[in-house]
């Protein structure tokens, strides 16, 4: 008599790759596949390295039977760090599958391209001063830009107007009286800040006089 041994199967979970996510922010829906022949007796548990950056209560599994997701939420205040995803599936049977992956937290600060120095006359504003931000993971229109003179006597902060989008900036500085001020631009994600600062001379323009025509008796 022949007999034949039908072997049950581990099941299978497709990779995962590492994860960024911003401090605060969750990850979108991560995608995974499992796949078994009796998906109805699968389960599917998520843990963790580390739950100081993400904690248990920041899982969340969705999805159907074979087609799932995970969707990571990092504890409240966490600014930085790592921890290991561990997905198991389990259909009783067999040694559990295993996949794991890394979700790393991090705002990286964004930048500000140097300016040079500037010369004006009081009343007369600049013409737009180009320079540039950079922010790899926000999105350049998101960014805040700011700037402050260290003088309001000679440039009041009202007379500082910022322009321009995405990465292409402007900023254009009227000053009102003699004097020399520092203005610092502020780059901010909401996070992170970066500076960047030039100097700004301002003269007061010589008096004019007009034409003075003599005309004989």
């Amino acid at each position: 008599v022949s007999q034949v041994t039908i072997q049950n199967k581990a099941p299978t979970i497709t990779e995962v790759s590492n994860q960024t996510t911003k401090p605060n922010t969750a990850t979108g829906a991560i995608a995974f596949t499992v796949n078994d022949e009796d998906l109805n007796n699968i389960v599917v548990t998520v843990t963790l390295s580390e739950q100081g950056v993400v904690a248990s209560s920041g899982i969340a599994i969705g999805g159907g039977l074979s087609n799932k997701t995970i969707t990571l939420t990092p504890v409240n205040g966490v600014t930085s760090g790592s921890t290991t995803i561990t997905i198991t599936a389990n259909d009783g049977t067999n040694e559990a599958t295993i996949r794991t992956f890394t979700l790393m937290v991090q705002d990286l600060a964004p930048t500000i391209s140097a300016i040079g120095n500037q010369g004006t006359n009081a009343g007369v504003a600049t013409g737009d001063i180009t320079f540039t931000v950079s922010d790899a993971d926000t999105d350049l229109n998101q960014l805040i830009v700011t700037g402050t003179s260290s003088d309001q006597a000679a440039i009041p902060n009202t007379n500082i107007k910022m322009g321009g989008s995405e990465g292409n900036r402007t900023i254009t500085v009227k000053g009102i009286s003699a004097g020399t001020a520092d203005v610092t631009i502020a780059v901010s994600d909401g996070n992170r800040t970066a500076i960047g600062t030039f100097s700004i001379s301002i003269q007061n323009q010589a008096p004019t006089i007009t034409e003075v025509i003599v005309t004989g008796k």
